[in-house]
């Protein structure tokens, strides 16, 4: 699955995410058509093989295991990347939404992260 989170490689140089001090629309697109738009229509377009690995499976279901982060949860996690976590928490709400929408299949969302234990 495609990623835009902390680096990529764009006319062979590499470049970091923007805050929200540098962030540009173009770039604040780029990120929602990688980490959101792109996930969406990757899932829609698996749909008609979910189901029919779920007909041929009885008593199994399939299922779409989305990855996020954990800035589409937790505030103060994403280092002002406000593109970066704002598309994270819009993947994890249409991961919900899959859930409760696709009959095809299972939806669950992934938040990886890190925490400090005390």
């Amino acid at each position: 699955m495609l990623n835009a989170s902390t680096s990529k490689l764009k006319e062979g140089k590499l470049t970091l995410s923007y805050t929200v001090v540098q962030s540009e629309p173009e770039q604040w697109q780029e990120t929602f058509q990688t980490n959101l738009t792109a996930q969406y229509f990757v899932a829609a377009a698996f749909l008609p093989l979910l189901a029919k690995g779920r007909d041929l499976t009885p008593g199994f279901s399939s299922s779409v295991c989305n990855i996020a982060s954990i800035p589409g949860v937790m505030e103060g996690t994403s280092s002002g990347q406000f593109a970066y976590a704002t598309s994270k928490a819009g993947f994890i709400h249409m991961t919900r939404l899959m859930a409760t929408t696709f009959a095809e299949a299972k939806a669950i969302a992934l938040v990886q992260g890190y925490s400090r234990l005390r």
